[in-house]
Order: structure tokens, then C-alpha cells, then sequence
């Protein structure tokens, strides 16, 4: 693994992300003999030693976001087939492509990936980010100088892969809600196709609980109506993150 120093100033969605861990695949295009307007590709994904969600972020032209979410119960691959990218020239062949891991990996992980398309060329260089963290001793506090690290493949046999080592940790189930509120913010600086529909996906994934945990959701809510009135706008708000928070994380 290497650390890189990337321009971060110019990735469009650096200010969205830069407080969630998460993966940076940057491709490039080639193709010397043909003029295509649209470059369609396939990403493909396997994952083992995960397990959770995965937000997919990139901007498939100058005015346009694409942006979805993999359910990763267990180790499997995933699919995603048909995605375009329309650059704005020739000299605008790469694609910044980001993952958002929400969940926990294990120590002993495996990441695959594959990205072709039927009429390029395509290569890619693979990165981590994880937030500035502060450590606290008894002298001093210490703030992470973050880098984007480029991950090299380890190969095996035929195959190659890439390994998370232990200090990545993937965000927590509970912040999805933090990841849905910024895609409001998002949707104003670049229209998503069908927000609306990403949102109740999200909600369905992290709310899959038994009948009688909704029934407390719903008890808990109904109570806090009833007290919403003697309350301050600051203390609504804090109790609403407090019932988010509670059973999003709750088994």
C-alpha cells in the first residue's frame, strides 16, 4: 500500500464525503480508433469478510448523478451492469467512482473488482479514505494529516485482490441517516435520478426489523409527540436522532 496525495479540491464530491471512510476507484477510458459520446461499462465487486451496505457515487455527466446502494448481507458479487459515463471531451476519459461502506469488515477480507466496458480500454488505480481522527494521551492530542492510501493488488494464482487492513473501519450503521440527509444537499448541487426512491431503499435496509421492534419505533415516536409541545426545537431534534440512532443499531 502507498499513500498518495491527491488533488482533493477537485473531486466534486470531496465535501460531501470527507467525514465517511470510504473507497476511491479512479478508471480511464481508452480508445484510440472510435468516437463514442457514451461510454458504457459493467462494475463488478466481490467482497468477503463484509458485511452491511454500500453506497456507489459518481457523476455519470456534466449535469447528473448516479448514485445507488448494494445490500451486502454476506460474501457474494455483485453486479452492476449498463452504467454510462459521458465526458465532457476527449481529454476527460476518467471517472472518479466512489464506494461508502457502511457496516464492519473483518480482519481477514477480501476486495475483487472488475470494471470493463465493450468498447474501451479500461484501467483503474484503487484508494482508501478515512476521516481525521483525534488520539488523546496525557500530553498531547494528535490530528491525522489524511492522504488517500492506493491499495496494490495481492495475486493469487490467476486472480488478484486487494485487502483492508485492520485500521480501515468501515461507518457506522447508524450515520446511513447522516449519508441521506447530505443527499438532499447533494441533489442541489447536481440532480440524482430518483432520490426519492434511494431514500425509502435505505430506510427499508436499516429499519428490517421484527414486527414488535416497530411497534416500540411507533410507541417511542407517539410519546415523544405527546411531549413535543414543552420542548424545545433543539431537544425535538436531539430525541429524534436519539430513536434513529437507537434502532438502527438495534439487533
Amino acid at each position: 500500500m502507498s499513500s498518495s496525495q491527491l488533488p482533493k479540491d477537485t473531486f466534486w464530491i470531496y465535501q460531501f464525503i470527507e467525514k465517511f471512510s470510504h473507497f476511491f476507484i479512479k478508471i480511464y477510458f481508452k480508445n484510440e480508433d472510435i468516437n463514442i459520446e457514451d461510454i458504457k461499462f459493467n462494475f463488478k465487486i466481490k467482497l468477503e469478510g463484509f458485511n452491511g451496505i454500500l453506497f456507489y457515487i459518481y457523476k455519470s455527466d456534466a449535469n447528473k448523478i448516479t448514485f445507488d446502494l448494494l445490500n451486502h448481507p454476506m460474501d457474494q458479487m455483485h453486479t452492476i451492469s449498463d452504467l454510462v459515463y459521458s465526458p465532457k471531451d476527449n481529454s476527460s476519459m476518467n471517472l472518479d467512482f466512489f464506494l461508502i461502506p457502511f457496516g464492519r469488515f473483518k480482519n481477514d477480507n477480501q476486495i475483487s473488482l472488475i470494471i470493463t466496458s465493450a468498447d474501451f480500454q479500461v484501467k483503474f488505480k484503487f484508494y482508501i479514505w478515512t476521516p481525521s481522527l483525534l488520539f488523546k494521551n496525557i500530553k498531547s492530542i494528535i490530528k491525522i494529516n489524511n492522504q488517500y492510501a492506493e491499495l496494490e493488488p495481492i495475486y493469487k494464482g490467476h486472480n488478484n485482490f486487494y485487502q483492508i487492513e485492520n485500521w480501515f473501519k468501515a461507518n457506522e450503521n447508524s450515520t446511513i441517516f447522516q449519508m441521506i440527509n447530505l443527499l438532499t444537499e447533494v441533489d442541489e448541487y447536481c440532480g440524482i435520478d430518483n432520490i426519492k426512491n434511494l431514500i425509502s431503499k435505505s430506510n427499508a435496509l436499516v429499519f428490517k426489523k421484527p414486527k414488535e421492534h416497530i411497534k416500540s419505533l411507533i410507541d417511542d415516536l407517539n410519546e415523544l409527540k405527546n411531549k413535543a409541545i414543552d420542548m424545545s426545537k433543539e431537544d425535538i431534534i436531539n430525541s429524534l436522532k436519539d430513536v434513529i440512532s437507537f434502532y438502527s443499531n438495534e439487533e
